[in-house]
C-alpha cells in the first residue's frame, strides 16, 4: 500500500513537472525562425531565402547570420551583402555587409510586424563597385528572432 502511494506521488509530480514546462518550451521554440542559404553568384541570386512567423507571434527584433564559408573564384573580397525585404518589396533591414562568423542585424521598426521577410544575397565585388568577374560561393544559415 505504502509503495503504491509513492508511485502515485512520484508520477504526480512528474505530470506536473512537464505540464509546467511544456509551455515554456514552446514559448523558446517560436522566439527563433531559421533558413539556410548555399549558393553562388557573380551579381546576386534571388530570393536567397526567407524567413516567415506565425501572424499571431511577436513581431521581429533581429536577424543573425552565421556564415560557415565564403569562395571566391578568381580574387575579390571574401565576403557578400544580405539584403532584406517585406512582402511589399520595402527594405526590412540596412543592405547588410557579411563575412565568416557571425553578422547582427536589426530588423526596421517599420517593419517588425511582417509575417514574412525575404533576403537576398549580393556579391559584395557587384553591390560596391559594379564588377561582376568574380563568382562567389555562400553557405550560412539566417537565424530571425522575434521581439520577447
Amino acid at each position: 500500500m505504502k509503495g503504491d502511494l509513492f508511485v502515485k506521488k512520484i508520477i504526480s509530480i512528474v505530470i506536473v513537472c512537464l505540464l509546467l514546462v511544456l509551455p515554456i518550451t514552446s514559448a523558446f521554440a517560436e522566439t527563433k525562425m531559421s533558413a539556410s542559404i548555399t549558393g553562388g553568384c557573380y551579381r546576386a541570386y534571388t530570393p536567397s531565402g526567407y524567413l516567415a512567423r506565425s501572424s499571431s507571434a511577436n513581431g521581429w527584433s533581429s536577424m543573425r547570420v552565421n556564415c560557415t564559408e565564403i569562395t571566391v573564384d578568381n580574387g575579390g573580397y571574401h565576403d557578400f551583402y544580405l539584403k532584406s525585404y517585406d512582402a511589399a518589396g520595402g527594405a526590412a533591414a540596412e543592405d547588410t555587409l557579411c563575412a565568416e562568423g557571425y553578422t547582427y542585424i536589426d530588423i526596421y521598426s517599420s517593419h517588425t510586424s511582417a509575417t514574412k521577410i525575404t533576403f537576398k544575397v549580393y556579391n559584395s565585388n557587384y553591390y560596391e563597385e559594379g564588377y561582376d568577374g568574380y563568382h562567389v560561393h555562400v553557405r550560412a544559415t539566417v537565424q530571425g528572432y522575434l521581439q520577447a
